[in-house]
């Protein structure tokens, strides 16, 4: 505690200027270049603006249980994290991680209340992935318990292998193009294929994982020395 002064002092420089820089460009230091793009791209897809239109109780199972781009098809492993959660309430050693669990739940919640809890067209869980290092961390509790039972080790080491090989897909064949192309044939936009279990975003692209590699590089060339921006934000007049 007697160092969190200097620590916030450190980052106040960065802090000043990137306010400096939001006031200059988009006329407010509390407006964001990435805040500037989701509004207009929840005008688009919502017809509104509103940034924090997202229901907690349609999108909290959605983040962990959807087939599409729910936590625990793309990185089931990290479901031990919470049973960490609750050890560490139980045990002395394991006290110090419980802020942890503050900081992962925070960034859930306000993942469930944007109003794009999928994170856009993106691979696996885009918009609670910033949660990833609090659950590997609160995992320690439960890998101790692993390492001397088998049945909880063969568990863990099941999901752990599940985990690293969906990261492999995503790594290696997802492509934009291609996700959105199979989506608009299922059925039009994101919002609709929400719980549809036949069409994982995993399974998809392991049935057609060459020709997604392929694209993917065909993508990526394309992109690569463009001199023309993807995205283009003018300064408020």
């Amino acid at each position: 505690r007697r160092r969190l002064p200097a620590y916030v002092a450190g980052g106040l420089p960065f802090a000043v200027v990137l306010l400096a820089y939001n006031a200059w460009w988009f006329g407010s230091p509390f407006d964001f270049g990435q805040t500037m793009a989701s509004r207009a791209i929840a005008l688009r897809d919502t017809g509104s603006e509103d940034l924090w239109s997202g229901s907690l109780w349609e999108n909290l199972p959605r983040l962990f249980a959807d087939p599409q781009r729910g936590l625990a098809f793309h990185s089931p492993v990290l479901l031990f994290g919470f049973a960490g959660m609750a050890l560490a309430w139980r045990e002395a050693r394991y006290r110090p991680l419980i802020p942890l669990q503050a900081a992962a739940l925070l960034l859930i919640v306000v993942a469930a209340k944007w109003y794009d809890w999928a994170g856009g067209a993106a691979w696996g869980y885009r918009s609670i992935v910033d949660t990833a290092p609090f659950l590997a961390l609160s995992m320690i509790p439960v890998i101790e318990r692993a390492v001397a039972g088998r049945l909880v080790l063969a568990l863990f080491g099941a999901a752990l292998l599940w985990s690293a090989a969906a990261q492999f897909v995503g790594a290696w064949s997802y492509n934009i193009l291609g996700w959105q192309e199979q989506r608009e044939a299922q059925g039009g936009p994101e919002a609709g294929l929400r719980w549809r279990w036949m069409h994982s975003q995993i399974g998809w692209h392991v049935a057609n994982f060459e020709s997604q590699r392929a694209g993917k590089h065909g993508v990526m060339r394309q992109y690569v020395g463009n001199p023309r921006p993807i995205l283009h934000l003018s300064a408020p007049k």
